[in-house]
């Protein structure tokens, strides 16, 4: 086992550093469901603080192998650290995003939130669009000693989905029912999953111009499940708090599996 750098990497060494990234965040998840049920139901504050909060409580539980060096962006939680693979250590800089709605979900990401560039076709002005990412697909980490790795960037969003139910005379209660957990293609993998207008995973994001709001842009489900199943995940929670999962992806033969996430309740 020997530490690597985020630029030796091959594309199928990527999408496993991605699939263990998920997998634990999926884990640290479904370890914190319960608190994160009750704080849904019972916090005073804004949607968006709670699910903020949560996410950093639970994966703060799963930090693991962290190293001291400021990470840049305009997500939720930020970690500068290394990450066993079967292949070795990866040097890695983890970026994880979370929302909270009542909706069903919509994967809007900010450009500064993403590292592989977006592409599609717009149906308005009818022509390829091209935006430019604005995170790295690898970051320089240095050591005291001046030896330098490049790090590998790895991008999850997580969508929290609640309802509001009536309680009596008092304000409605919210219900936390489910999140979707989606792991973001590093831009080394465009080859992948967005070599063209034509062929992508990538559509024209809600923004308003007119605000000063900057480009987004959107992620299609369908799409992202269509090229890696296991890139789209789904933890949900019941009437009474209780948290299941199961972990989808597909066999060597490409046909479905499935498979129970367990942990203790935090």
């Amino acid at each position: 086992m020997r530490d690597l750098s985020g630029d030796q990497l091959t594309s199928d060494e990527i999408e496993i550093v991605e699939k263990i990234s998920l997998r634990l965040v999926v884990q640290a998840i479904v370890t914190f469901g319960t608190q994160a049920w009750l704080e849904f139901r019972d916090s005073p504050d804004k949607e968006q603080d709670i699910t903020q909060d949560i996410l950093r409580d639970a994966l703060d539980e799963l930090a693991g192998f962290s190293r001291r060096q400021r990470l840049l962006g305009t997500v939720d939680y930020r970690r500068a650290r290394w990450l066993p693979t079967p292949f070795g250590l990866v040097p890695q800089a983890l970026y994880v995003d979370a929302k909270a709605s009542q909706e069903a979900y919509r994967i809007n990401l900010q450009l500064s939130q993403i590292s592989m560039r977006p592409i599609y076709w717009d149906k308005v002005s009818k022509q390829p669009v091209e935006r430019i990412p604005g995170v790295p697909a690898t970051s320089k980490f240095v050591f005291p000693n001046e030896q330098t790795r490049d790090a590998i960037t790895t991008t999850i969003f997580v969508h929290m989905v609640y309802k509001e139910e009536k309680a009596g005379d008092g304000p409605p209660v919210r219900m936390l029912v489910h999140a979707v957990v989606v792991a973001i293609p590093n831009g080394k993998l465009e080859a992948r999953y967005a070599p063209s207008a034509a062929d992508t995973i990538w559509r024209a994001g809600k923004h308003s111009p007119s605000r000063g709001e900057e480009p987004r842009t959107r992620i299609s489900i369908a799409a992202l499940q269509t090229k890696a199943r296991w890139r789209v995940q789904r933890v949900e929670w019941d009437e009474n708090g209780r948290v299941s999962c199961s972990w989808v992806d597909v066999d060597d033969s490409g046909n479905p599996i499935s498979h129970d996430v367990v942990a203790d309740a935090r």
